[in-house]
């Protein structure tokens, strides 16, 4: 699992039929990990070609703010790596949106910010950067025509996820905050 968690772009797909399940992808459209989000909810399970669960994103309940916790691993079993807080006034006042993922600890280890909502219709495209500011990731809908190529008539909706600084965040959080903002459009 480290080999492809180490990579430097991910296409993350969500195919055109009656599903709310997404394909992580390399660069060549090889699929690498399969996210399938709980019907009922805003959870989601990303497993690997295996069906190993590798991440699980959970909703708290009975919060103010909707906060969404990013676990290596299954959410019963596994580690709590991330917390994101999504602050609806924050967001309606300022012009892009901004989410902040927290360490278990409570310190800022990644923000987001940017048009991901891609309100009106409009594409999505926004950075990642650690928690001292440094771009650690790039996140667009606007695809190549290579890119395109590869993916065919596939895709109903499709991101690329381009690290810019390996190492600075968890690769497994930088892939479930961009699956997160994505059920957020939904909800």
């Amino acid at each position: 699992m480290n080999d492809l968690l180490s990579q430097d772009f991910y296409l993350i797909i969500r195919p055109r039929m009656l599903t709310r399940k997404f394909d992580i992808r390399d660069k060549n459209g090889n699929v690498l990990f399969e996210a399938t989000p709980n019907l009922l909810s805003t959870e989601l399970s990303i497993t690997d070609n295996t069906g190993t669960v590798v991440g699980e994103t959970a909703q708290k309940v009975l919060s103010l703010v909707p906060t969404f916790h990013l676990y290596e691993g299954d959410a019963k079993a596994g580690k709590l790596i991330g917390t994101i807080k999504k602050p609806i006034i924050k967001n309606m006042l300022s012009m892009g949106q901004k989410l902040d993922v927290e360490s278990p600890e409570g310190k800022v280890v990644a923000k987001a910010s940017g048009g991901m909502f891609g309100l009106g219709g409009a594409s999505a495209s926004y950075s990642i950067t650690d928690g001292e500011g440094v771009l650690v990731a790039k996140v667009s809908t606007e695809l190549t025509d290579s890119i395109m190529g590869t993916l065919g008539n596939l895709a109903k909706a499709a991101y690329s996820l381009q690290i810019i600084k390996q190492d600075a965040v968890p690769t497994l959080m930088l892939i479930e905050l961009l699956l997160s903002i994505e059920l957020l459009k939904v909800k």
